[in-house]
């Protein structure tokens, strides 16, 4: 963790959800050297994007991953200690006190104080879901690690990035953003947290986040961590940047509550029952007869 900048700048925030920003994250020279050596579009497309969460992506065990890893000993430090104890250790210390307020309340289903940690590649390939959580079900509860690379390029965040306000999966307890520079110019590419607006029953954007080099973003992925990418207009460049995780290998949250917002932005937690069903069988039946 010699690479970690002893002079980072933190900003610690819970409202709308716990989150933090820090930045110069990184030691200068070791930064240099992650963001000279990251993988260009060229290399990144000619392999399957099985990740998707970005215009391009990679992930362990993939040809341009794993060169990455070979022409850069710097992110290869990097990799083993997202991979490690000490990773999950970190992040979980940093919301520690949120997580214990969220297991008390009994939205979250595991004690951060003790649950089992594994510093495995777990979550090889495709984005896990329920359904691939259910194949993979093992006895035990634990939490591990997770690093992708990847791009954005001129309209990411549209198709891409989550395609809008979202929260991640139920077993992602914190998620992690780390940009790596890559342009010259960009418009558009921040990421946006958003807070609840009962009155409108809508979301709203609370914090808009330049993706500025050497910025670690990471937040608590409870059931109001509302969050996107402002779509790319332009760029002069590619936006490079790191995804990390920290989640479970079984669902963590509770249920969200059945209202409007959830049904339309928190789709990856969101279980549709019987009514919800009809009525969106019966809207879909009232746009092509009015057409």
């Amino acid at each position: 963790m010699d690479f970690i900048n002893k002079d980072l700048k933190i900003s610690k925030y819970s409202d709308p959800f716990p989150h933090v920003i820090i930045e110069n994250f990184l030691n200068l020279e070791f930064y240099s050297e992650i963001e000279k050596n990251f993988p260009l579009v060229d290399e990144l497309k000619n392999q399957k994007n099985i990740v998707s969460r970005m215009n391009f992506d990679t992930t362990f065990g993939d040809f341009a991953y794993e060169n990455y890893c070979e022409r850069s000993k710097e992110f290869k430090l990097f990799h083993d200690w997202v991979y490690s104890i000490n990773f999950i250790d970190y992040f979980t210390g940093l919301f520690r006190k949120e997580l214990e307020i969220e297991h008390r309340k009994n939205f979250l289903s595991v004690d951060i104080n003790t649950i089992q940690k594994k510093n495995i590649i777990f979550e090889k390939g495709a984005v896990f879901n329920s359904k691939n959580l259910e194949i993979k079900k093992e006895k035990d509860t634990f939490i591990f690690p997770r690093l992708d690379v990847g791009v954005g390029i001129k309209n990411y965040g549209i198709e891409t990035g989550g395609k809008g306000p979202h929260i991640d999966n139920p077993q992602r307890l914190i998620s992690i953003l780390f940009y790596c520079g890559g342009f010259k110019r960009i418009e558009g590419g921040e990421h946006r947290i958003y807070a609840k607006n009962d009155k409108l029953n809508d979301l709203k954007v609370e914090k808009s986040i330049l993706p500025t080099k050497n910025k670690l973003i990471a937040a608590v992925q409870n059931n109001i961590a509302f969050h996107d990418v402002n779509p790319v207009t332009d760029i002069e460049g590619q936006r490079n940047a790191f995804y990390m995780a920290i989640s479970a290998n079984t669902k963590l949250w509770k249920n969200p509550k059945r209202n409007k917002i959830n049904k339309r932005y928190n789709k990856n937690r969101y279980e549709k029952n019987l009514l919800d069903l009809i009525l969106d069988k019966f809207n879909k039946t009232s746009i092509f007869q009015n057409k």
